[in-house]
């Protein structure tokens, strides 16, 4: 028997969700689809076709190999490429695109700018670089004095290299907005000096989603929405808002069946290390998902499954009894009389009120919405809606 485990991507709701973002950002601000890690684990050449027929202007991926699947995949927009690369011309069929400047790189470091001006001199041709400015993350980047004599030498004389962005990444996007508009100031600040110099269509970015919503300032001439894309980040910050995130759908549901049904006596206890003691007569069920496809072990004991019949009809929810075990865990039917073999689990909600919708979910574990995405295993299959 196969496993009935599937994670079901609506992409209705995706392009709609898409379309939210575009129609928020200023004039002349284009629209940059954050598709790293996979598309944070939901398959990243299906989603970025979405979104770019949805009218993402860019593609932000983290390796010169994600922006290459994309390029296989038939993908011909331009994309950014955030991890310090030494080679760019490392993959063949990224050459192309490297050439017509659809395929940039960010500059971390003096170190990485002079490999990147070595590449273009031995091939001969321009490589497209946006510069990345630390401001407070202290994650990579260049410091002010780096960042001036990089502006500097792009800009009057260093043919090699064309400067087509500026950019830095924010520390505190989603809990401190008086941090975000300092980081902002200084990414400002160190463009002033140059603003003769600069070209007119330099990309300057530093928005993120859970900036973007909720302030035009960090809009500039590009933002950069990931999280944001599914449906997950904008209602859990303050507002006020540019517009109601409730307009925002989940775009995710992960789903499996019960295979198992069994009722315990009182003084029977549940799962490994016996941490869930039964108290009276219980309908237990096992759902074949555990650790091993990505379900969070800090969920045991605090969470639970929606179960729903064989016409799609929620019957409610099932708590998790006992910890998460690798391939399965258990949940409590006693209150849900009509749920048996071959009921429908849902893992992970597309319903935002649901009990196991994403934020919930990562806030019972501990972590955040990225980590729950991406951590799901690439075991299980993903269904396009």
């Amino acid at each position: 028997m196969t496993s009935p485990s599937r994670l079901e991507i609506r992409l209705p709701d995706l392009t709609r969700n898409a379309r939210w973002w575009k129609s928020l950002l200023e004039p002349g601000c284009l629209f940059g689809a954050v598709v790293k890690a996979n598309a944070y684990g939901l398959g990243a050449a299906r989603i970025a076709r979405c979104l770019v027929d949805a009218g993402a202007d860019v593609l932000l991926v983290y390796s010169l190999e994600e922006a290459v699947e994309l390029i296989r995949a038939g993908l011909t927009g331009p994309m950014l490429v955030f991890m310090p690369t030494d080679d760019p011309l490392a993959e063949g069929d990224a050459r192309e695109a490297v050439a017509a400047g659809r395929l940039q790189f960010s500059a971390d470091s003096p170190r990485q700018i002079e490999k990147l001006r070595q590449a273009a001199r031995t091939w001969g041709r321009p490589i497209h670089v946006h510069l990345h400015l630390d401001t407070g993350m202290s994650r990579a980047g260049l410091s002010p004095t780096e960042f001036r004599q990089a502006v500097e030498t792009l800009t009057t004389s260093d043919p090699s290299l064309t400067l087509r962005g500026v950019y830095s990444h924010l520390a505190t996007a989603e809990d401190n907005l008086d941090f975000a508009r300092e980081q902002d100031r200084r990414l400002a600040d160190a463009l002033t000096p140059f603003r003769e110099k600069l070209p007119k269509d330099l990309l300057i970015h530093i928005g993120s989603t859970f900036v973007t919503c909720r302030d035009r300032q960090f809009h500039r001439r590009l933002a950069r929405i990931g999280l944001g894309l599914y449906g997950y980040g904008p209602a859990a910050v303050p507002g006020p808002h540019l517009a109601p995130p409730s307009e925002l759908s989940h775009v995710v549901r992960w789903v499996s069946s019960i295979v198992h049904v069994q009722t315990y006596a009182p003084g029977a206890t549940a799962g490994y290390d016996r941490t869930y003691r039964i108290d009276q007569p219980t309908r237990l069920g096992i759902v074949p998902v555990g650790y091993g496809l990505g379900y969070p072990t800090a969920l045991g004991n605090k969470s639970s499954v929606r179960v729903l019949d064989s016409t799609g009809k929620p019957l409610g929810h099932a708590p998790l009894r006992g910890k998460v075990n690798m391939d399965q865990v258990i949940i409590d039917l006693t209150d849900l009389p009509a749920a048996d073999v071959g009921s429908t689990a849902e893992l992970i909600s597309a319903d935002p009120a649901s009990d196991c919708a994403v934020p919930r979910l990562a806030k019972l574990a501990g972590t955040h919405c990225y980590e729950m995405l991406c951590r799901i295993s690439t075991r299980v299959p993903r269904v396009y809606v």
